[in-house]
């Protein structure tokens, strides 16, 4: 196999590997992989007011979620998360609260470790797992 033969199975992996994260149309996939490369993971700011839910958009196969609440609000479920997603959560603010469902009997709900729920603080980040029914938490750092 020649340098040259390589670089088309690269490329041909590398289609495959983009087919399966960004299964969505009219996506950048040059930004996207250019990112993906790079190591460098975007992060979105969710703003929850009012709610007890949001939404992640994930194009990669983990989501780095800003997480900013109006007031003090309890999030039970945290939609738009398909199998095998790992969601990086930093809070800003004492504000949002999630709340643990330690046997998960919602759909999109929240299973956490230890505490029965999770109080936001500045710099706080914690990591969830999504098994296609529920989130699982995989780890937590109070920075």
């Amino acid at each position: 196999m020649t340098r040259k033969d390589i670089g088309v199975v690269g490329l041909v992996m590398v289609g495959l590997i983009a087919g399966m994260f960004w299964p969505a149309r009219g996506q950048d996939l040059t930004t996207d992989l250019a990112l993906l490369l790079r190591g460098t993971v975007p992060r979105v700011t969710t703003d929850v007011n009012g709610a007890t839910t949001f939404a992640v958009t994930p194009r990669f196969p983990w989501a780095y979620v800003l997480l900013t609440c109006e007031g003090a609000e309890t999030i039970d479920t945290i939609t738009g998360g398909r199998q095998g997603l790992v969601l990086y959560l930093e809070h800003t603010d004492t504000d949002c609260t999630l709340n643990d469902d330690e046997t998960p009997t919602a759909t999109d709900a929240i299973d956490l470790t230890g505490a029965a729920t999770d109080v936001g603080a500045a710099a706080k980040m914690i990591m969830l797992l999504y098994n296609g029914t529920s989130w699982y938490e995989l780890s937590e750092s109070d920075n």
